[in-house]
């Protein structure tokens, strides 16, 4: 984790960072961050792939506070593509208390949902496609690449004419996630 980049305002989230400085380990896993790096310099910053589909992951956020209002905005959002950076922190506590905050993360429902309501408008190659492009958008999360594997497996098992195993499948789904 960074606190505050400066005077550099072209560094955004998902950006390729050369830098040196102190790294100071902090275990805020809850959070998402592992250490905090203190006393640095910035040689150089680039875009890749990722960030650049973080920053449409941002417009259609900013579209959903344009249309619906901040905190609206960004409960859509966080729904959608399960990134709760921008959510209030009571916010989450609640949704915590309530035994509910799992609804943020992108899972099965959220891969099987998109899948299945192209899978009956189109046919397998755009449906697979365009879950996959939703999986880049949510940041590869574990959870997401469980799911679209499973997803994949199920949908392959029919075209190669074999018998699709739940078991089978999240054993291929956990080594590929071990394997990446």
């Amino acid at each position: 984790m960074i606190r505050d980049f400066g005077n550099i305002d072209e560094v955004e989230i998902g950006m390729i960072l050369n830098l040196n400085g102190k790294v100071k380990k902090d275990n805020y896993y809850d959070i998402g961050v592992v250490g905090e790096i203190t006393d640095y310099n910035i040689n150089s910053y680039k875009n890749d792939f990722y960030s650049v589909f973080i920053g449409m992951r941002s417009i259609i956020r900013d579209l959903f506070i344009g249309s619906f209002g901040i905190e609206r905005g960004n409960i859509l959002s966080s729904l959608l593509f399960g990134d709760t950076s921008e959510l209030d922190k009571d916010y989450k506590n609640d949704l915590k208390e309530l035994g509910i905050i799992h609804i943020l993360s992108v899972s099965g429902f959220h891969i099987n949902l998109i899948f299945g309501i192209l899978f009956k408008i189109l046919s397998f190659l755009p449906s697979i496609l365009v879950t996959f492009i939703y999986l880049m958008f949510t940041g590869f999360k574990v959870s997401g690449i469980r799911a679209f594997s499973m997803v994949f497996i199920k949908e392959m098992s029919h075209r190669v004419h074999k018998n699709y195993d739940g078991i089978n499948a999240l054993c291929v789904a956990g080594s590929f996630i071990l394997f990446i």
